[in-house]
């Protein structure tokens, strides 16, 4: 019997890993699809999806948040948590970007370190939660509650959160430029150090709001309402520009400052940024209102 050269024991070989892989993957893709109607049956119990989703314990409800996020369950408006109540679930650290989770009642949650860039959390309740350190950019937060939240450090980076309500929540140090903040409830709320630059905080309610040390440039103000709001000489004013000479801004808050002159559109030196008088976006809103 002919032995086989070598060049066909090379053949061969090849032939048998490339037989061992195909039938791998085959294997591998097989228990892959049942593992995924195994979990389309599981979320389909509410019972089972609930307790999951919303468990206070890291593990469970972080790891299972995950797994439906990679596996596809939480986009579009087929998202399998949309307007669910997972009040005190421990979400810690998860990362969703551009999830739908409108209408999650997410109240008294942990958020802390999440990443949800580009979700949609309109209309979703949060009160009282922790969300110390959130990546909330570019989030849609519309009509949302967030009342008493924790958010210090956070990043509301050109988020969309228009009549949303963030009353006494705790946003000291937090990241809102660009952010259209039209028509919000920050009243009573702590605001200290924020980033504001360019941020539309047009017709919102400030009242009582703690803003020492906020840099609020180019922030419109049109018709916001600061009664008995509270800064300091580290307020950095709308108008105020940078002196490259001195290495600081030219404009803060002094006891004289009148801040009618950045709220009121009838004061006879009213100033708002240039960009609210430009884009549509900032007009739709007043209409909106």
């Amino acid at each position: 019997m002919k032995r086989p050269s070598p060049l066909e024991k090379l053949l061969l070989l090849n032939l048998t890993l490339s037989t061992a892989v195909g039938l791998l993957m085959l294997r591998t893709l097989w228990h892959r699809e049942r593992s995924n109607k195994a979990l389309d049956q599981l979320i389909g119990q509410e019972d089972f999806l609930l307790q999951m989703a919303g468990n206070s314990g890291m593990s469970p409800a972080a790891g299972f948040v995950m797994l439906l996020y990679r596996t596809g369950k939480l986009f579009g408006e087929n998202s399998v948590l949309r307007g669910k109540n997972l009040m005190g679930a421990n979400w810690g650290r998860v990362v969703l970007f551009e999830a739908n989770l409108r209408g999650v009642d997410l109240s008294y949650a942990v958020l802390d370190d999440v990443k949800l860039r580009g979700a949609d959390l309109s209309e979703g309740h949060y009160q009282w939660a922790s969300l110390k350190s959130a990546n909330l950019a570019m989030t849609n937060l519309q009509k949302a509650d967030l009342t008493r939240v924790k958010a210090m450090k956070s990043s509301f980076y050109m988020a969309r959160a228009q009549r949303s309500v963030l009353q006494r929540g705790n946003f000291d140090k937090a990241d809102f430029q660009e952010a259209d903040l039209h028509g919000v409830d920050l009243s009573a709320a702590r605001l200290t150090q924020v980033n504001m630059r360019d941020t539309n905080l047009a017709e919102a309610n400030l009242r009582g709001a703690v803003l020492t040390g906020a840099r609020m440039i180019r922030t419109n103000l049109r018709g916001a309402n600061l009664a008995y709001a509270r800064f300091d000489e580290s307020t950095i004013l709308p108008d105020a520009e940078f002196d490259l000479d001195s290495w600081s801004f030219d404009k803060y808050w002094t006891p004289q400052t009148d801040m009618t002159r950045y709220t009121n559109p009838d004061h006879p030196d009213f100033w708002q940024p240039e960009w609210a008088t430009k884009h549509d976006w900032v007009k739709r809103n007043y209409d909106e209102n």
